[in-house]
């Protein structure tokens, strides 16, 4: 499975996530729960 690579608009926050090409894209920081830029996958 793809490693995606999110960063957020709001408060810079970069982390990843490990999903499967079905799954839908995240939407919210973790952080600060605000919108979610754009995601990059990976492959680990």
């Amino acid at each position: 499975m793809p490693t995606y690579q999110y960063a957020c608009k709001q408060c810079s926050h970069q982390f990843e996530v490990v999903q499967s090409f079905s799954d839908d894209s995240l939407t919210e920081c973790p952080e600060c729960q605000a919108s979610c830029a754009s995601s990059t996958a990976r492959w680990a």
